[in-house]
């Protein structure tokens, strides 16, 4: 019913009583995605050109940035442009929050505080602009529709405190509740870092009520949950429409994994607290992430600037075209990535091929190498063949010339495997770095609540 009611009657209501448009916002964008890569990158370079002049006049950070660089707005002739203007970090914005980083001529009722959970040791406090938010929920339409789910469809997130922050049951509880009733819009918030799968049984089970359901979780939770369904063979009472993963790197093994357990197609979905709904898994060639360029633009950056050729690895520096309150222009989010070619799907929006996580959760070698958890779990699942000894793991770069491998040993796990893992990834990691194998009992959870594959105690460079 709701899958009819709501975007034929409660959405175009609600855009005429609100003046609100991110329902027509989204149709346009489920129109856009087909028009060619010409036309997108003509949008995109629109939208940005208006946003690099606004922050240039109206926030004192930019503007001492571009004429340090000697960069002028009007410089900026594409969106190719942007690998010659200078990255910005998220010190640098911390260095300048709040007087230098915020536009001086927008009204303050369009701020929005918020902060990141801190998950690279260096919490982040930022604004985030109403002005905005409309395109910000028509992409969240565009990419839960690619899922083939809707907002009236029941959602069960599994996450860390800090991400239900905004949703206690005590607030706006009669909007909530209005939401629930004209829309259909149901949540099941569980806590993932505590969660056993017996609650997680019961408490979908009372919930979805022998109705449909999705999954939105951290990679991590959703992981372990689906080794226990594999490992005891046993079954839920009804399995989730689709698996969304979210906030961490999820690798090929795991997804794997995961649809196994649960029954269903799993798809990865990008973005960051700072920056929203920036990319997800095509849905015809989930081999390929589709860009939003509407709402962002997205460079992989070779270490010199330069912007990577498809197929190669860089960092992941991103714009976002609606965020007029505080600018993210070429802001480097720390994270490794893939760059893509044009998918066969027929959209023209960009991609990207892969996200490998961030720079922090990548082991860094002596000879100059990156190894990221997806290459680190392939080689231990497919060389090694460490998969059936092995409940979880972690590695940990204490120093340039050491990791240590912590693993949560099965009952297969012997001395004899454990030397020949540290001989295996002494010879994969390269000469200088030598590998201890520790078996512990338990892999703890970060503060933020993420468990990473890889955690490096190096200084960021």
């Amino acid at each position: 019913m709701y899958g009819w009611l709501v975007p034929h009657i409660i959405f175009p209501l609600h855009e005429r009583v609100t003046r609100h448009n991110f329902w027509s916002g989204f149709l346009e964008l489920r129109e856009l995605q087909w028009r060619s890569p010409k036309e997108l990158e003509a949008r995109s370079f629109h939208k940005l050109s208006h946003l690099v002049s606004h922050a240039y006049e109206n926030v004192p950070y930019y503007r001492e940035l571009f004429e340090t660089s000697g960069i002028k707005p009007h410089d900026l002739t594409s969106t190719s442009d942007l690998a010659f203007f200078p990255v910005t970090t998220r010190f640098d914005l911390r260095r300048n929050y709040p007087d230098k980083v915020i536009a001086s001529n927008l009204d303050p009722g369009r701020r929005v505080v918020n902060r990141t959970s801190g998950s690279t040791g260096s919490p982040f406090e930022f604004y985030a602009d109403l002005g905005g938010m409309d395109l910000v929920r028509s992409s969240y339409l565009l990419f839960w529709d690619w899922a083939g789910i809707g907002p009236w469809t029941p959602e069960v997130r599994i996450a860390n405190s800090a991400h239900f922050f905004c949703q206690s049951p005590q607030k706006d509880f009669a909007t909530r509740t209005a939401r629930r009733i004209l829309m259909g819009e149901r949540h099941l918030l569980l806590h993932g870092a505590d969660l056993t799968l017996a609650e997680f049984r019961d408490r979908v089970h009372s919930f979805s009520a022998g109705g449909q359901y999705y999954v939105w979780s951290f990679s991590s939770y959703a992981k372990r949950l689906a080794s226990q369904i594999v490992a005891e063979g046993t079954q839920l009472s009804r399995y989730p429409l689709v698996f969304i993963s979210y906030a961490e790197t999820l690798t090929p093994t795991d997804q794997e994994l995961i649809e196994q357990a649960f029954r269903c197609k799993v798809v990865n979905h990008y973005g960051l607290l700072e920056t929203p709904f920036v990319a997800q898994v095509c849905p015809d060639n989930p081999a390929v992430f589709h860009v939003n360029s509407e709402r962002v633009i997205v460079r992989i950056v070779r270490d010199g600037g330069a912007s990577a050729a498809p197929g190669e690895r860089g960092r992941v520096v991103i714009t976002d075209l609606s965020n007029y309150v505080m600018p993210f222009i070429n802001y480097d989010t720390g994270d490794l990535a893939v760059a893509g070619a044009r998918c066969h799907c027929g959209r023209g929006l960009p991609t990207v091929e892969r996200i490998e996580g961030r720079m922090s959760e990548a082991i860094q070698t002596p000879m100059g190498n990156i190894v990221p958890s997806p290459t680190l779990q392939a080689f231990l699942n497919n060389v090694c063949l460490a998969l059936p000894h092995i409940w979880e793991y972690q590695a940990v770069q204490t120093a340039m010339d050491r990791v240590v491998l912590r693993i949560v040993p099965t009952s297969s796990f012997t001395p004899t495997v454990s030397a020949k893992l540290k001989k295996d990834l002494e010879e994969f990691l390269g000469p200088g770095l030598a590998v201890a194998v520790e078996a512990v009992s338990k892999i703890e959870f970060e503060p933020s609540g993420k468990r990473p594959l890889i955690k490096s105690e190096l200084t960021a460079r």
